[in-house]
């Protein structure tokens, strides 16, 4: 009997830096450009291996701990039993390429880029790097989603673009000091937007 070991496949295959793409500070019919990184977080070594079992045909035997030891078996004795070999756990601890996938949804505000065909394989541990344009055509919220496809999971990357804001400057509180009992006080209150967005407001009283 010979003895391997293969990765979880609960684990993320991709790992995405940022996780979400955020725009910000931006001016219309301005050209903004942000990089996304999908490292492929696949290892050679399984930290929590899942043991299975391979009989040779020729009833020969051989203890295989590590992947090193793969090496070792001869080439008349690997292909005999290369059929035992076909199997959904084993192909992991193989630790094949994995295909990726990016799309993004046509847009007239985001574009993808990439130096690399959007759907390509990735060996492990490497990383791939994508390109996302913004062009607004004014100082609004947007917002749209990459989409990343891989053979084992389907994720999706946030794209936001904060646009400007209303920002009031109120005084905390109001002070009338000493008033005349049965006599009506006013007060003048100075209300400041220092925003940069036009802001709508209502002010009342409790009685």
């Amino acid at each position: 009997m010979t003895e391997f070991s293969a990765p979880s496949l609960k684990q993320h295959s991709f790992q995405p830096f940022p996780s979400e793409v955020v725009f910000q500070s931006y001016v219309p019919y301005e050209v903004y450009e942000v990089p996304l990184i999908l490292r492929n977080e696949d290892k050679a070594v399984p930290q929590h291996p899942q043991v299975f079992r391979v009989a040779f045909v020729e009833g020969l035997s051989h203890t295989c701990s590590s992947p090193k030891g793969l090496g070792r078996l001869s080439a008349g004795l690997f292909s005999s039993c290369f059929h035992e070999l076909q199997n959904h756990t084993f192909l992991p601890f193989l630790q094949v390429p994995q295909l990726l996938k990016v799309t993004l949804e046509r847009s007239p505000y985001f574009k993808l880029i990439s130096h690399h065909a959007v759907c390509r394989k990735v060996p492990p541990g490497m990383l791939v790097t994508f390109h996302i344009v913004f062009t607004p055509n004014e100082n609004k919220d947007y917002f749209h989603e990459l989409i990343c496809i891989t053979e084992r999971e389907k994720f999706v990357v946030p794209i936001r673009a904060i646009g400007a804001r209303a920002i009031l400057d109120f005084p905390d509180q109001v002070n009338f000091s000493a008033c005349p009992v049965k006599y009506s006080t006013q007060k003048t209150l100075l209300v400041r937007n220092i925003g940069n967005r036009v802001a709508r407001y209502c002010i009342s009283t409790q009685r």
